[in-house]
């Protein structure tokens, strides 16, 4: 407990220094920041108190580039949170969603990356729901709700002229979706993920009271279409026309193609 104090005032008094500093006197608090969650090896006990404090920053407007990296670095620490205890899911997805819309292209790149790799916990963990227990089907409504409304900054962000760093980003999301939003038709190419287990529409329970077929495959079509519209660069919105999708540069017309590739393996 007193080891967590001082770490749990350590991080308070870094945010504070942060947002009282001078632009040319950001680096060093925002850096110490940084290390201090990277190197921190937090028990779940420990990890909820800090999200207080997180969550009491997240509603404040930052412009300050020195906090904006710190919110990236909270938006990718929250991440990695969520993946060790997804169960923590519902109470971060507000936050998470307010990375991804965040203006900065910094902690908006950090929040779609972090929902790329959260999606599919989140979705193992409202496959498995309590359907008879209220608060528990509450919660992960919840949950889906905050990820479907972020589908659409997402979509957004890949068809739009959006820094390069957010849509690269959010082209890897589309390939995420693609492949779980999908049926697994070959078993060996399927989705399998690096503890060997994969996750696709046919994962779904029976009449599940939250998660409806028949949208998540709309959602997953939506993005394999928007995937080979933009590494074939179709639809292209020229200047003062009706296109639908702005012109990618090669880095990110390359991405899409690799994704594209990757999402005809595994999806034949």
């Amino acid at each position: 407990v007193k080891a967590f104090s001082t770490k749990m005032q350590e991080a308070v008094l870094l945010i504070q220094q942060c947002k009282a500093a001078q632009p040319s006197q950001l680096d060093t608090p925002s850096s110490k920041f940084q290390a201090l969650l990277r190197g921190s090896k937090l028990l779940r006990s420990e990890i909820d108190k800090l999200l207080v404090v997180f969550e009491a920053l997240n509603k404040e407007t930052i412009d300050k580039a020195g906090d904006q990296s710190m919110r990236s670095c909270i938006a990718d620490w929250t991440n990695a949170c969520c993946v060790r205890f997804p169960d923590l899911l519902p109470r971060c997805i507000s936050m998470l969603q307010g990375f991804v819309r965040d203006p900065s292209p910094i902690v908006a790149r950090s929040g779609v990356r972090a929902l790329c790799i959260v999606f599919r916990p989140a979705l193992i963990l409202i496959c498995e729901s309590d359907i008879h227990s209220a608060s528990a089907t509450s919660d992960h409504t919840q949950l889906w709700q905050g990820l479907v409304e972020s589908f659409a900054s997402i979509r957004e962000y890949a068809s739009t002229a959006s820094p390069a760093g957010v849509r690269h980003a959010a082209i890897k999301f589309l390939e995420r979706c693609a492949l779980l939003l999908s049926h697994a038709e070959d078993s060996e190419a399927a989705g399998e993920e690096e503890d060997g287990e994969e996750w696709t529409l046919d994962s779904i329970p029976p009449c599940h009271p939250i998660l409806d077929y028949g949208r998540l495959k709309r959602e997953g079509e939506e993005c394999a279409d928007l995937l080979l519209r933009l590494a074939s660069q179709a639809d292209v919105k020229a200047e003062g026309g009706e296109g639908k999708v702005a012109p990618l540069s090669p880095p990110a017309q390359l991405l899409a193609v690799n994704s594209l590739g990757r999402l005809a393996r595994q999806r034949p």
